[in-house]
């Protein structure tokens, strides 16, 4: 884990370094969206930077559409995973959006 946690005001995204603007439509009315959802795993993910931004729209889209919530929580198990490995998305985070054992689909 992280040695601190991430204010609000102090998100960060390893998807989407420059967070100006919607990750989908380029919009610059933007809201920070956690990728994982869950009350425990907000905190997690401004953490470990699995935040995107989006824009109004996007984001309501995000937390109704599960087409669009897969398709962030798949990009965020791809990132962490790249840099911390399967294993440790799987403890932190619990579920295996990916599919198969491995983390692969």
């Amino acid at each position: 884990m992280p040695k601190k946690h991430i204010a609000d005001r102090d998100r960060f995204s390893i998807i989407q370094p420059h967070m100006d603007k919607c990750y989908i439509c380029r919009s610059t009315n933007i809201h920070i969206h956690e990728m994982i959802p869950g009350t425990a795993n907000r905190q997690k993910c401004k953490d470990y930077g699995l935040c995107v931004a989006l824009c109004p729209r996007h984001h309501s889209i995000a937390h109704e559409n599960t087409e669009l919530s897969m398709y962030l929580k798949c990009k965020a198990q791809r990132a962490f995973e790249a840099e911390y490995g399967h294993e440790k998305f799987m403890e932190t985070f619990h579920h295996n959006y990916l599919g198969g054992e491995d983390g692969t689909r």
